[in-house]
């Protein structure tokens, strides 16, 4: 279970953490969310492009597994993370394993761009985060992850992360790492963040 902040409501609400999403699961969220990525578009959201029942087969085929929060029926969160042939880049962990953010999207009626003051429920993508670090060490990652930013993302990771600048073999796209040290401090101000 995790936390999220139910705005319309204000107060927080239990929400289903699903370790293990299927890409059925995938593929039933991409068809809920689908309505609203023509309006991303026109919004200019980077990920509106994205489409989950295409990301799905890389659960088949590839070293990946995808994390959802779910609350009243609906995914309102998104997080595919690979735990295989990722290692560190930053002096800090440089050549150790990490485990790597693929993708993580909130659902559309969750993000600031897209619903402005009557966002839904908050805290998302941050519990999404968390439970990657936690990911990361309950496979002996020793809490280190790393992941390609989006754009309009980036401020939001460079507040916890370290920026390691724009990697030109991902689609320009800055890369960024959490280091074991900055792990714990990002988990604690994470429960805070929520409660707040």
């Amino acid at each position: 279970m995790v936390q999220l902040l139910d705005r319309r409501e204000d107060k927080v609400v239990e929400a289903s953490l699903r370790l293990d999403m299927q890409p059925v699961d995938l593929i039933r969220a991409e068809e809920s969310w689908r309505r609203y990525r023509d309006r991303l578009l026109r919004l200019s959201a980077e990920h509106s492009h994205w489409d989950w029942s295409m990301k799905s087969s890389d659960l088949v085929f590839g070293p990946y597994r995808c994390v959802g929060i779910v609350h009243k029926r609906a995914v309102q969160g998104l997080m595919m993370v690979g735990w295989s042939g990722y290692k560190g880049r930053s002096l800090k962990h440089r050549d150790e394993q990490i485990l790597y953010v693929k993708y993580l999207e909130t659902a559309p009626w969750n993000l600031r761009e897209f619903a402005g003051d009557r966002i839904r429920y908050a805290g998302v993508g941050t519990a999404l985060l968390r439970e990657a670090v936690l990911m990361s060490m309950r496979l002996g990652m020793h809490r280190r992850l790393g992941l390609h930013s989006l754009p309009q993302a980036e401020r939001f990771y460079d507040r916890f992360m370290d920026d390691l600048g724009l990697d030109w073999n991902v689609e320009n796209l800055r890369l960024f790492e959490l280091p074991q040290e900055k792990a714990l401090k990002y988990i604690a101000d994470s429960f805070v963040q929520e409660e707040g």
